[in-house]
């Protein structure tokens, strides 16, 4: 099977050609990811090889290489957990969609909030959420917020032991 290239880069596309690093993105290709991705999860694209996630037969276009190798790139970070909605919302009667409540920092009004609501009214021309809740950050001493990142973070095991578990719930 003969394929068309594209020139949206790297983060676009599926397969690149081991041997001259062309991007290859078909719509064949495409489809057979997400029919792997529909039977055996996203972590597919992780267990399989680039032989065996893309058709028999795919040469580049560029170079007629046969030898694949798989994008593990991210599209884009606020895409992924933007569309995130699409795939969990309303597969299921206990899931509806949309969700009651979107629950996240305040920082992700340009983030997840935001893509979030992108991709809804692109497919569902509607907010993926009936309600947006955000919350402020916990401080340590010196005053940077408690992250995980950092190391600097309160275990709700240590609050619980001294405060209970109610006080976590207003938190």
């Amino acid at each position: 099977m003969r394929l068309t290239t594209t020139r949206l880069g790297c983060a676009h596309s599926v397969f690149f050609c081991a041997k001259c690093n062309q991007p290859l993105l078909d719509a064949t290709l495409a489809r057979l990811a997400m029919e792997l991705f529909r039977r055996e999860g996203a972590d597919a694209w992780y267990t399989h090889s680039a032989g065996e996630l893309a058709s028999a037969g795919t040469r580049c276009p560029k170079c007629d290489g046969a030898e694949l190798r798989k994008e593990t790139d991210i599209l884009d970070v606020w895409f992924d957990s933007g569309s995130s909605h699409y795939a969990v919302l309303g597969r299921r009667p206990d899931v509806p969609w949309p969700s009651d409540i979107y629950l996240e920092g305040g920082d992700q009004y340009r983030g997840w909030f935001h893509s979030s609501l992108l991709v809804a009214m692109i497919t569902h021309r509607a907010a993926p959420y009936r309600t947006v809740l955000t919350h402020g950050w916990v401080l340590d001493a010196p005053g940077p917020r408690d992250v995980q990142v950092t190391g600097n973070v309160v275990e709700p095991q240590e609050v619980i032991k001294t405060h209970g578990a109610e006080i976590l719930r207003l938190w």
